[in-house]
């Protein structure tokens, strides 16, 4: 045995001070199962952070249709159905949806996920598919149709907002469900 009684110590299974590495990853692991639980109980915010993904996602579709209708001098505009939106542009015989890009394509909301569009102080119930003419326009001075399009989760409660005054560049994203 040595002068410092470590040999000792590792006989009868006494420890200097500290903690086992295995010690370390048990209390993380329930740490983290107690954090997991908590989130759940919360609802996570995972419909909440996928609802503004979705509606930025929108919002920045609608900006890059709308600056190319002000760049190309022509009007443009979106199809809007209560899972689905489309830009569109009018051709000789009428309004056909952009296609031909990836960033024009139909995008569908996840499964019992809704639209609402708000026109001139009304909220609209959108149809279940996307109608042959668009209901909001981009026009090639700049101006947009005003409207307030409102982001449904599956549990019926409004998530998000987005809000455009009519000039093509100003929306506001906004949280309902705070």
């Amino acid at each position: 045995m040595s002068a410092t009684g470590s040999t000792e110590a590792r006989i009868f299974g006494h420890r200097s001070g500290g903690f086992s590495l295995l010690e370390l990853l048990v209390a993380m692991a329930i740490a983290a199962a107690l954090v997991g639980v908590a989130m759940l109980a919360a609802g996570g915010g995972i419909g909440e952070r996928r609802g503004e993904q979705e509606m930025q996602r929108l919002s920045a579709l609608m900006q890059l249709v709308c600056d190319r209708a002000l760049i190309e001098g022509r009007v443009l505009g979106f199809a809007l159905s209560s899972r689905h939106f489309q830009p569109y542009e009018l051709a000789v015989d009428g309004w056909r949806p952009m296609v031909g890009e990836a960033a024009y394509r139909s995008a569908a909301l996840p499964e019992r996920w809704e639209l609402r569009l708000g026109l001139e102080g009304a909220m609209l119930k959108l149809p279940d598919s996307l109608p042959l003419e668009p209901q909001l326009l981009c026009l090639p001075d700049g101006q947009s149709t005003p409207f307030r399009l409102a982001l449904y989760g599956p549990d019926g409660q409004g998530l998000w907002r987005l809000r455009g005054d009519g000039s093509h560049r100003r929306r506001v994203l906004e949280d309902l469900s705070s």
